[in-house]
């Protein structure tokens, strides 16, 4: 037996068929439940020994170069020619490399079972599964009483194949000294260039012995197509949206030239640019959970009487089962900037449009939701979560609904209004976004989500108000505005809760949020009082 000490992982490859999810990112650095795919390999590799591994990479080979800090053992073959040729090619221009005992892998493949990955073998060979049904993928033709293996085969209509090639194979050194003459050989040819390295091992295998190893199924995967990914991480579901291009606005997914996560935070939903040559699109996903708290069919009447009202973004699509949203990205856009007063007072005047506007949506406040997502945050047994702190100031809270509620307007409110759902548009235009919970409310609602998001001290909150009413503000307004803020808080610290009961790997975000809810709706509490005495006889 002999022992392996390197590995070559042939990544240079654009990955088309994966395009567009590896048009900005390569097919090896695709994430697989956190993890890209590439570095699953790598941390494999370096278990069972391995002390070099070879990376041949050429399309956005950048984005590899980070895998030379993160681990010694890396070094990356430039493969300058990637676009215009293949894997034997690849193969051909690290030839020098190829001058011990060697694994060779495809960049694609998800390892799931580190076991087979062999560092101490015989002879060289091919990991391989027989299979009762004809494959549509690379096999072989083998010697039936030795297993050897007599021509590496395409898969071809004309070819009964009944095995299936895995892109991981392992060699013997001096199989390779012949292997790297024959690439020598043949890479002068014109055919060359379009050649996988395994249609070359076939032009050797009278001068070599070449076996294979049997792996069971679902131990190694290849990421060739978007249900591959599917099978493993759940998550790329997001790419199955993009045909909604093609159905809502008529572009194919050959036609889109780069995805991206979009800028900005949304702790609701995941957004993407998505690039088709000059225009962008915005395309939101929604996260876990997220139907509980939003009326999708609500947010989709709502855009259809917004669009084109100067007031919202462009929506193209909603889906109101999935809360799928196509929209208008707006290039060079920004989010408000939440400290001036400028651009805050710009906000409000468009803020006061939309109170005034004759629209029409589903009513709500903030009192309704905090009881709705107590009830979710009951169901999912998230209440051990309550802090001692927090259910005083609820009760408080609670106790004070019937006196607030007497001061409410009922008018369209966003009742989401953070400053990430406010964009500043290049031309310097307010736009609103992200319709979610928009209903009609009480407008005070809007200016106290607006100063939680920023978390602006009551005296802030109290300037803002002032900006939206262009006028200073009464003590009842003052106390009306902290007491909503307050109220506010409380209800996000109970989204919150719901969040840390359901999405274990996040909970320790989530629970900085809850702590830093409860002490700012503790502030704003707090703040209110002074104005309690000013109010008496309105009561």
């Amino acid at each position: 037996m002999k022992k392996i000490k390197k590995a070559l992982i042939l990544a240079a490859g654009k990955g088309t068929r994966l395009w567009p999810i590896s048009a900005s990112t390569p097919k090896p650095l695709l994430k697989i439940k956190g993890t890209p795919i590439i570095e699953n390999t790598i941390n494999i590799l370096i278990s069972k020994g391995i002390e070099t591994i070879y990376v041949a990479v050429g399309y956005r080979k950048d984005k590899f170069a980070y895998l030379k800090d993160k681990y010694k053992e890396v070094k990356l073959i430039d493969i300058k020619d990637y676009e215009t040729t293949n894997t034997a090619t690849a193969l051909y221009r690290a030839r020098k490399y190829l001058d011990d005992n060697l694994i060779i892998l495809e960049g694609d493949l998800y390892i799931k079972n580190r076991d087979v990955i062999e560092t101490k073998i015989d002879m060289s060979k091919y990991l391989y599964r027989p299979m009762d049904l004809q494959n549509t993928q690379w096999g072989f033709h083998l010697d039936y009483l030795t297993n050897h293996i007599k021509e590496v085969r395409k898969p071809e209509e004309t070819t009964y194949l009944n095995n299936k090639l895995y892109g991981i194979s392992f060699w013997l050194k001096e199989d390779l000294s012949v292997l790297v003459k024959a690439l020598e050989k043949e890479h002068r040819k014109k055919v060359f260039k379009t050649l996988y390295f395994d249609e070359v091992v076939n032009l050797i295998l009278d001068a070599v012995t070449l076996g294979v190893q049997e792996i069971e199924d679902k131990q190694v995967f290849r990421m060739k197509v978007l249900d591959d990914l599917l099978e493993l991480d759940e998550s790329y579901i997001m790419f199955k949206s993009l045909d909604l291009m093609d159905k809502v606005l008529g572009i194919k997914r050959s036609e889109i030239t780069n995805i991206y996560d979009s800028p900005g935070r949304s702790l609701n939903n995941t957004n993407y640019v998505v690039e088709v040559n000059d225009d962008k699109y915005l395309l939101r996903i929604p996260g876990k959970g997220t139907e509980l708290f939003n009326d999708r069919q609500a947010e989709k009447d709502a855009y259809n009487q917004l669009n084109h009202k100067n007031l919202v973004e462009e929506a193209y699509f909603i889906d109101p089962i999935s809360g799928i949203k196509i929209s208008k990205f707006y290039e060079g856009s920004r989010i408000i900037d939440a400290t001036n007063n400028e651009e805050l007072r710009a906000l409000m005047v468009q803020l006061r449009k939309l109170h005034e506007g004759d629209y029409q949506f589903k009513e709500d406040n903030v009192f309704e939701r905090m009881r709705r997502y107590d009830a979710y945050v009951a169901s999912v047994g998230g209440r051990k979560y309550y802090t001692k702190a927090f259910k005083k100031i609820h009760q408080y809270i609670l106790d004070q609904e019937q006196k607030v509620e007497k001061l409410f307007e009922t008018k369209p409110i966003h009742a989401d209004l953070s400053p990430n759902n406010v964009l500043v548009t290049k031309e310097g235009n307010i736009v609103f976004i992200d319709l979610e919970f928009i209903s009609m409310g009480d407008p005070y609602t809007d200016i106290a989500n607006f100063a939680h998001d920023g978390m602006y001290t009551p005296e802030r909150t109290i300037e803002l108000l002032e900006i939206y009413l262009d006028r200073p503000a009464t003590n009842l307004e003052k106390y009306k505005v902290l007491l909503i803020a307050s109220a506010v808080s409380i209800m996000w610290y109970i989204w919150a809760v719901y969040k840390m009961a359901v999405e274990e790997s996040d909970f320790r975000m989530y629970k900085s949020y809850r702590d830093q809810y409860l002490d700012w709706a503790i502030l704003m509490q707090e703040a209110s009082l002074k104005y309690i005495d000013l109010i008496k006889d309105v009561y």
